[in-house]
């Protein structure tokens, strides 16, 4: 007998059992067992809601799994109740309805379930973006200072360039050559070239037009990361200047989007989003 492959029998036969081991102790085989932790289930049974993960107006809601809180025109807030993932249902049957008066709440659980819904919302968003209207503009001027930089065994040797940088205002580039590896081994040796370029700073004014230009494109590049490949634009971005004083413009971006808003949320059963209407 084989007495790795009974305790592995043991194990995928018993579910309760997390450890086995079966040894032979003379004309007895002894089975040492250990049993996996007790789990305590909760005290409330837990299910799982939808909520709205942003504030918008409701324009479609198809429920598969639970109870819809929501309809067609109801404004919600960013964390209100969606969709309930109990099933719930009148004592006694559904009541009379009475023109102008609410349906009392479903008070008995029919059962419980993962709620599941399409839940497409409105919603609006604006940003307010602000730019300088001057802007500086560096323009190279086509002279230049280069250093040659050795750097070996952890020294730095200046080999060509030396003295200070004759420009008052410049731009550094650098360029590093290395000898290589030599087999597993990595010499530690290599040249940095720095270029100095010295550059000439301008204050250039910048057209209103392209400022609103660069606010419309921050605001669409901020969709395109919040939007889902199902998520649409309603109303087209719209930028307007609302404020023009001390050297800056303001620029207030608006646009319109129909989105899925719906997201999961675990909770007990009892949590409710207040009486529904039926």
């Amino acid at each position: 007998v084989d007495l790795d492959q009974v305790a592995q029998h043991l194990k995928a036969r018993i579910e309760e059992l997390s450890w086995a081991v079966v040894r032979v102790d003379g004309t007895r085989a002894v089975i040492e067992v250990v049993e996996k932790g007790a789990v305590t289930p909760p005290d409330q049974a837990l299910c799982v809601h939808l909520v709205a993960r942003k504030s918008g107006v409701v324009e479609q809601v198809i429920p598969f799994q639970g109870e819809p809180l929501v309809k067609k025109g109801d404004v919600v807030q960013a964390g209100d109740m969606l969709v309930e993932c109990a099933l719930r249902y009148w004592a006694g049957g559904r009541p009379a309805v009475i023109p102008g008066m609410p349906l009392p709440p479903r008070e008995d659980l029919a059962r419980t379930v993962v709620a599941q819904a399409t839940v497409k919302a409105r919603v609006a968003y604006r940003q307010y973006y602000e730019y300088p209207e001057v802007e500086l503009v560096k323009e190279p001027t086509g002279r230049r200072h280069v250093q040659w930089v050795l750097n070996w065994n952890g020294r730095s040797i200046l080999l060509r360039g030396r003295g200070p940088v004759p420009f008052e205002d410049y731009e550094v580039t650098t360029r590093t050559i290395s000898p290589g590896q030599w087999r597993n081994w990595t010499p530690p040796v290599e040249i940095v070239i720095r270029e100095v370029l010295e550059v000439s700073t301008r204050a250039e004014p910048v057209p209103v037009e392209a400022l609103t230009e660069r606010a419309r494109a921050a605001m669409e590049r901020r969709l395109a990361w919040m939007l889902g490949p199902n998520d649409r634009v309603l109303v087209p971005l719209k930028a307007e200047v609302v404020q023009r004083e001390g050297g800056y413009v303001g620029i207030l971006v608006t646009v319109e989007t129909l989105e899925e808003v719906s997201a999961p949320l675990e909770g007990p059963m009892e949590q409710q989003a207040g009486d529904r209407v039926g």
